[in-house]
């Protein structure tokens, strides 16, 4: 006898739209699909913010943060030719991306903190009661 499980929250479906979207749609469309993953917290008057960006210089990551919205935007770049090689194949993804989150709360962006280490960008995101207009651009 055979058991055979079945997951209720299949992807299949989702990742193969994911797929087919992001090969026939232009490049100003593809690079609103990537979006690298984030884990938010909240701890002592704090949002934590982790994203997990592998591969990438910190040079390539902008972060900025206005009211209660912040935006991570960046870039995979090839080097191979700065390394004078030539491709036979590569999987590597070189591509832009962007990720804009909104907040419940407002966010002091003069307090706000960044930190990029093997990876993983944590945010520091104070929250604030006051009306906070300025775009602001943090430095990692």
């Amino acid at each position: 006898m055979s058991l055979i499980v079945r997951n209720r929250n299949n992807h299949l479906e989702s990742d193969l739209d994911r797929i087919l979207t992001g090969f026939f749609a232009p490049s100003y469309i593809r690079e609103e699909l990537i979006k690298p993953p984030v884990e938010i917290s909240e701890k002592d008057g704090n949002y934590i913010l982790r994203a997990q960006l592998p591969g990438l210089k910190k040079e390539n990551i902008d972060v900025e943060i206005s009211e209660n919205y912040l935006t991570i935007s960046g870039e995979y770049r090839d080097e191979k030719e700065e390394r004078g090689e030539k491709s036979h194949k590569s999987e590597f993804r070189y591509e832009k991306f962007l990720r804009k989150i909104e907040f419940a709360e407002k966010i002091d962006n003069k307090k706000a903190e960044a930190r990029y280490e093997d990876g993983i960008l944590t945010l520091i995101l104070p929250k604030s009661d006051e009306d906070k207009d300025k775009v602001i651009k943090l430095k990692l």
